[in-house]
């Protein structure tokens, strides 16, 4: 990978204030000959930095001294893997990616959040996201008076939790969409086991089936940021939702401090490394599937955009949206609260917070 596809994945890494350790740690990892041994350290690899990362995030002070030595710790460690004789390891060599078009990333995009999403526990499923939602609605003073009434659509709703906890919350009904066929798949057997009434369909989040002012609440948590046409999946949301509706818009803020600093150079190094790899690397290591989704998430999908919020905000009114307010508060761990509530270095850590927009039409 040259330095200009390292600065393009991770700007921070050109001149930031983590580029001094960051980029030859990023270096000694792509110096790893392709295999699963070596998928298998550059996963570990990452779960320190991200662990470290939370580490220093919980401490009062600056986080920067504490981040440069855990990513120089790892540049060490990714040495000494290389400097052995490999060939003692009786590994075979790992398929090289291929994204030879956008419907091969958004294939994989499915493949890896379906994955990860269909090894949660019941807890985490249906009651955490429940409180998360929920949570979220009332500290922002946003929550439906009418819910019962109202019908919802969860577009790119992955393993379906978000609309588990909708209908969970009260909605008349709720309808989860995604390109994923595992997540859709898995989500269909959660609410059956769970004996609730959700509605799951394959479809295309740039390109709904349904007609125009379909639906009472139009929500989207987290996905267009992961799609070929963000432009078009946000023209999507406001044509289906009906007038005076209820929008709900959650995308990857920029800036957004060390956090996505961190989780961009992490990205460098696990671009060619295999999905089901990482996830057992991580299962070796004890990590619980709702923290391996966690970590992985971003980490390892193909696409992965950044938006400011004016940008944001552009984009919504130009497709009709009106009254956009973005949110202000967040559940407990949220970084938005963390701001909110003016916790030490909250900027440098985690730059303006979760943009989570509403609006309506």
């Amino acid at each position: 990978m040259s330095d200009d596809n390292i600065f393009e994945m991770a700007p921070c890494l050109k001149d930031g204030p983590l580029s001094a350790k960051g980029l030859p740690f990023v270096k000694q990892a792509l110096e790893l000959p392709k295999s699963v041994s070596s998928d298998i350290i550059k996963t570990w690899a990452t779960y320190y930095i991200f662990i470290a990362k939370e580490s220093a995030f919980r401490k009062e002070v600056d986080p920067t001294n504490e981040i440069l030595e855990a990513l120089e710790n790892q540049r060490n460690f990714l040495a000494a893997f290389n400097n052995l004789n490999l060939e003692h390891f009786a590994t075979s060599e790992a398929m090289e990616k291929s994204r030879a078009s956008m419907e091969e990333v958004e294939r994989e995009t499915g493949n890896h959040y379906g994955n990860l999403f269909k090894k949660f526990d019941a807890e985490k499923y249906f009651q955490e996201t429940h409180d998360l939602l929920k949570t979220r609605l009332e500290v922002n003073n946003i929550l439906p008076e009418n819910l019962s009434e109202m019908t919802v659509l969860d577009a790119g709703c992955g393993g379906g939790r978000y609309s588990a906890a909708w209908k969970k919350l009260g909605a008349k009904e709720v309808t989860g969409v995604d390109f994923s066929e595992i997540g859709i798949s898995s989500a269909k057997d959660r609410i059956k086991e769970a004996n609730i009434d959700v509605n799951y369909q394959l479809e295309d989040v740039v390109n709904l089936s349904f007609q125009n002012d379909t639906f009472d609440i139009v929500f989207s948590n987290g996905v267009l940021h992961h799609t070929r046409d963000l432009d078009k999946g946000i023209h999507e949301l406001v044509r289906v939702m009906k007038k005076d509706g209820f929008g709900w818009l959650y995308l990857i803020e920029n800036p957004g401090g060390y956090f996505w600093d961190i989780i961009e150079i992490l990205r460098v190094i696990m671009a060619d490394v295999d999905n089901g790899v990482a996830r057992n690397a991580l299962r070796i290591l004890g990590v619980p599937a709702n923290r391996i989704f966690y970590i992985l998430d971003h980490i390892m999908v193909p696409i992965n955009l950044r938006l400011t919020g004016d940008e944001i905000i552009e984009i919504l009114e130009k497709h009709g949206a009106k009254d956009v307010k973005r949110l202000e508060r967040g559940y407990g761990f949220d970084r938005i609260e963390k701001i909110y509530q003016k916790e030490p270095f909250a900027e440098m850590k985690y730059g303006v917070g979760e943009h989570r927009y509403v609006f309506t039409k």
